[in-house]
């Protein structure tokens, strides 16, 4: 079991996920993966951030092909002239993880300076 507050959430963040994916609500799916985002970046996991961005690629592919009228699909997004809502959560994901990894090598080369 996760012992950090943050692990622990985001696991229980994903399982709600899926549970909201298996009963046909993408919306909650959606805002119940955006916050397991929230949950890996604070967590600073590159891992888990590229698993959201999957799953939010996986969801988008999945709802355009089962339902490609509903608000969330491509489709539908491309109509109102958006991005999809599961194709803008992978974006986020992909920054997050940029950011962090950038963070990452700053603060490595910072400490190397200082030496």
């Amino acid at each position: 079991m996760a012992s950090e507050p943050a692990e622990q959430l985001y696991s229980h963040l994903l399982e709600m996920h899926q549970n909201a994916a298996e009963a046909g609500r993408p919306e909650l799916g959606y805002h119940l993966l955006a916050a397991a985002l929230h949950a890996a970046e604070e967590l600073g996991s590159l891992e888990r951030l590229a698993h959201v961005r999957q799953l939010a690629k996986d969801c988008q592919k999945e709802l355009d092909a089962a339902r490609p009228e509903h608000r969330l699909s491509s489709g539908a997004a491309q109509r109102r002239g958006n991005t999809a809502q599961y194709t803008a959560l992978a974006a986020i994901a992909a920054a997050a993880s940029g950011r962090i990894s950038a963070d990452r090598t700053l603060k490595r080369s910072r400490s190397v300076q200082g030496q």
